[in-house]
């Protein structure tokens, strides 16, 4: 699979992104959206099925690599909460 991308440049590249959302329910429409799309596009994969992302040699099944996702989302609800609170 392709090399996760700089974080920090995506990162900014995602504020950027999520500037042109009118309202915090459209963002969050457009969360879920991309998150079905990826359990989608995952699901036709076989879950046995080893793969390397980048130029990495660590081998990943789908369940790790869901996991990375995961663990992903919660950082940032992790953010979010602290922020919000």
């Amino acid at each position: 699979m392709n090399a996760f991308p700089d974080h920090d440049l995506h990162n900014r590249e995602a504020i950027e992104y999520i500037s042109v959302f009118k309202t915090t329910g459209s963002l969050i429409d457009e969360f879920v959206l991309n998150r079905r799309l990826l359990i989608e596009a995952i699901s036709g994969i076989d879950s046995n099925a080893k793969f390397t992302i980048g130029s990495g040699k660590r081998q990943f099944t789908v369940d790790k690599y869901l996991k990375i996702f995961i663990d992903h989302d919660i950082h940032h609800l992790k953010q979010m909460n602290e922020r919000l609170s």
